[in-house]
């Protein structure tokens, strides 16, 4: 077993401190982003062997919560993600798609910011064409969902180290193609918050920027795991093709 300290963490989120998780953590080193980069040259040279974010998987304080975790089949991860520039590119994850299931439908995932800032790119395809693209705005308390189908990549705007918390299907599987053959998702936000498009995307629609809208089954200020301790039935759909609205009506 391996421990993940939360003493160092500004946030009461969790509900002890030390998360017990059975997988070692995943390193992703500068160098690993070079096939996404705005610009790739960016990664080369010394520093394309820094740690730019460690995703610590399939985490739990006691038994109890692993096995309800287990028994709705989901797991809670978390990543931290430290602040470097890219070049001109704040740091951000590589970016990926869910794998769908009967080619229609991929399992959601719901996150929250535990420490820093955060914006998540969320974008919405028609075929192979992106229909939709969203930068949600997640500070500090705050939950944003990923709904089914979307391909999205989270992105470290702030001077702090980002620290974020998941909840996801364990039989979810992520999917890489797109965001390599495209060189990085459907637009690249650089320094000063500026946002420039990603030319191997074709007739991109316009970005929108939007706050952050924490879904009402989410109790704010204990976060994700306290939640779903106290409601795990109200997390089902992250793990099967339920309604989503309907889900979320009901815990209203």
């Amino acid at each position: 077993m391996i421990a993940f300290n939360t003493e160092g963490i500004r946030s009461k989120r969790f509900e002890s401190a030390n998360l017990i998780s059975t997988n070692r953590k995943v390193v992703r080193r500068v160098k690993d982003l070079e096939p996404v980069l705005y610009d790739a040259s960016s990664c080369k040279g010394p520093d394309s062997e820094l740690p730019l974010y460690t995703i610590h998987r399939d985490l739990y304080s006691d038994n109890d919560q692993r096995s309800t975790l287990l028994d709705n089949g989901l797991r809670y991860d978390v990543t931290e993600m430290f602040p470097l520039m890219l070049g001109e590119e704040y740091a951000k994850t590589f970016g990926h798609d869910h794998l769908s299931w009967q080619g229609a439908w991929s399992h959601p995932e719901i996150f929250e910011i535990i420490q820093g800032e955060a914006r998540f790119l969320i974008q919405t395809y028609r075929g192979e064409d992106v229909v939709s693209v969203s930068f949600v705005v997640a500070r500090e308390g705050d939950v944003v969902l990923i709904p089914p189908s979307c391909g999205h990549s989270m992105i470290n705007v702030s001077s702090d180290r980002l620290i974020v918390g998941n909840l996801i299907s364990r039989n979810c599987v992520q999917i890489y193609r797109r965001f390599t053959e495209r060189k990085g998702g459907a637009y690249f936000l650089v320094r000063g918050g500026k946002l420039v498009e990603n030319r191997n995307y074709r007739s991109l629609p316009e970005a929108r920027i939007v706050g952050a809208e924490s879904p009402s089954f989410v109790e704010r200020e204990s976060g994700l795991l306290a939640s779903f301790r106290r409601h795990p039935e109200l997390f089902k759909f992250l793990d099967g093709q339920h309604d989503l609205l309907e889900d979320v009506r009901r815990s209203e």
